[in-house]
Order: structure tokens, then sequence, then C-alpha cells
């Protein structure tokens, strides 16, 4: 469910394949604790050959606004985060 919400928040200005690909590369880092391809992809349990999984997973992750809307999302949310615990620590 937190994979989920996270990946929804980071991908919010993406069309829906990309949505899919941040959600699926996150569930997959998360299941797997890995970051290679082949492993990321194990945990999605695709009814394809793996290697047909991770050329799908290169062909998506080739996107250059991909890379950027998710750096400044993901900027945006931590730095935003941070700032409101930095606050509530000051209070306490």
């Amino acid at each position: 469910m937190q994979c989920n919400n996270f990946s929804g928040t980071i991908s919010k200005n993406l069309g829906k394949v990309k949505k899919r690909l941040v959600k699926e590369m996150i569930y997959g880092i998360q299941t797997s604790n890995n970051v290679k391809l082949s492993n990321i992809g194990l945990p999605l349990k695709e009814h394809v050959l793996i290697i047909k999984t991770e050329e799908r997973l290169i062909r998506d992750l080739g996107d250059k606004d991909l890379t950027s809307t998710i750096k400044n999302v993901t900027l945006f949310y931590f730095g935003k985060n941070t700032n409101r615990q930095v606050k509530a620590e000051r209070i306490n």
C-alpha cells in the first residue's frame, strides 16, 4: 500500500505507461532488494520470458522526460516532508 502511495505521488504527472513503470520498478526493487533489472522483473510475475520484461523496462526507462519529472517531483516531495519534520522537531 505504501509503495502504491509513493509511486502515485512521484508519477502523478506521467502517462499511464510511465506510471506503471514507476510502480513496477519500486515494487520490484523493494521486493527483490536489488536494482538489477532481471531481479526487479522476477517479482512482477509476468507471463512472458524475463528477458522480455527486462527489454520493456529498459525501453521505458530510456525516456529523458521520465527522469527529469521524477527527479523534480521527488526533490519537491522529500524537501516538503523534510521541512515539516524539521519544524516538528523544533517545536518539541
